[in-house]
């Protein structure tokens, strides 16, 4: 009876306390969840920024976010570039809510930092960088704040430079400033062929990053005809002053009337004209023909530096091609063509700061085009005339070329090839 009395008591006593300990247990969680609820964990593919958060709490979230970030700034290097001119950002000029940025976090994605840029320092900073207020006030500042907060928001490792340049604005008046302009004369011969070309007026983009043909924008099939090489040398005039970078130019071997010498660009079949516009916004060619002139505008945002242009041109005189006449008399002499003068010309392109101060400069071409002879006829001497007379009786022609050089060039197209009875010799000299 008595042990049958202590097992109901010894019963009794683990069931009191059992319940007890499960009272207990699930009290003190309740008084957890009410009181101290627990950060649910995030989830695989939750980021900010670079930094992964899965697996952890918003607490354990907000310290891998901190300590991710305290270590990025210490190795992180922001700056301001404009021409040749680097200024380095300071830390504060932008800052990271971390709090703010876990608590917006979306579970299973990928989420951005909350940053804001202070525009008192940012201001600051560029006025530091750039003197020139044109440009200044031409800068996209909201673009520039977007690049920094983007910039930031990867925590890059490698030190990041911000060309100030590549924030201009690229709409309204600023996108249409006219960079560059050139007037082409003396086309009168060919004015009915540009007009069927450009009408009065023409006007095409030069994309960003990209490459200009003439080929490819004015059709590959080009008519023997000046007028397409008129285009193009109007076209070339206007953007050596600038950054682009010439790909593709040729020059005809006697310099066209219409154009200055080391600024022709000639087009044909087998003949392109191709250059880089490598800026980070388009530009525009506007062509405007006039009763005997051509003019081209180069329209779109300013250059990183101003551009000159510098040539360095050398003159060489004709030799001349004397030719003996009987018609004449002894030391008689008579110019049929006054012949042209050779050039040399080496052309640059000066990179000057805001201060117009050479910074670079940078070679483009160098264009020969010889001379052309020029023509004397002289009267025989007696003794020649004589000689000339026994030994030309068949023909009553006799051309002779006396040159005080082996190799002599055979004479061009423009000498005078006259052979008729009255002349009996040529020397070159």
């Amino acid at each position: 009876m008595n042990k049958v009395v202590n097992l109901k008591l010894f019963g009794l006593l683990i069931a009191c306390t059992s319940f007890i300990m499960i009272l207990s247990y699930i009290g003190t969680k309740t008084i957890d969840a009410v009181f101290h609820p627990q950060s649910p964990e995030y989830s695989s593919g939750t980021m900010i920024g670079p930094i992964s958060l899965d697996g952890m709490t918003k607490e354990q979230a907000e310290s891998e976010v901190a300590t991710k970030i305290a270590e990025w700034s210490k190795t992180s290097s922001l700056s301001f570039q404009y021409q040749n001119k680097i200024i380095e950002l300071p830390d504060h000029i932008y800052s990271i809510d971390v709090n703010g940025s876990v608590q917006r976090a979306k579970d299973g994605q990928k989420n951005d930092f909350v940053i804001t840029i202070d525009k008192k320092i940012l201001d600051e900073e560029i006025q530091k960088t750039i003197d020139n207020q044109v440009i200044i006030k031409d800068l996209d500042i909201n673009k520039l704040e977007q690049s920094i907060i983007e910039t930031v928001n990867e925590l890059r490792a490698e030190p990041v430079r911000f060309q100030l340049l590549a924030y201009l604005k690229t709409d309204g008046e600023i996108a249409e400033k006219e960079l560059a302009v050139t007037t082409i004369s003396g086309i009168a011969n060919e004015r009915k062929n540009l007009e069927a070309i450009l009408g009065n007026s023409y006007e095409f983009e030069i994309a960003a990053n990209d490459s200009f043909s003439f080929k490819n924008t004015f059709g590959s099939n080009q008519p023997d005809s000046d007028a397409y090489s008129i285009i193009a040398s109007a076209i070339y005039e206007v953007i050596l002053p600038t950054n682009f970078m010439i790909i593709e130019r040729n020059i005809s071997r006697q310099l066209p009337p219409y154009s200055k010498v080391g600024e022709e660009a000639k087009v044909s079949n087998k003949m392109d004209l191709i250059f880089n516009n490598p800026n980070p916004y388009s530009y525009k060619i506007l062509m405007k023909l006039g009763k005997d002139q051509l003019q081209a505008k180069l329209i779109g945002p300013s250059f990183p530096y101003n551009y000159a242009v510098k040539k360095e041109t050398e003159s060489y005189s004709p030799r001349t091609v004397l030719q003996f006449s009987a018609k004449l008399s002894p030391g008689q002499t008579k110019v049929l063509d006054q012949g042209k003068k050779g050039l040399l010309v080496k052309v640059y392109r000066e990179t000057k700061d805001d201060n117009n101060q050479v910074i670079e400069t940078t070679f483009i071409s160098e264009d020969f085009y010889p001379p052309n002879y020029r023509i004397v006829q002289t009267g025989l001497m007696p003794s020649e005339k004589a000689t000339s007379e026994t030994e030309n009786k068949p023909a009553n022609t006799q051309n002779k070329d006396m040159s005080n050089e082996e190799n002599e060039p055979n004479v061009t197209d423009n000498e005078s090839t006259e052979t008729d009875e009255e002349t009996s010799s040529r020397a070159i000299l």
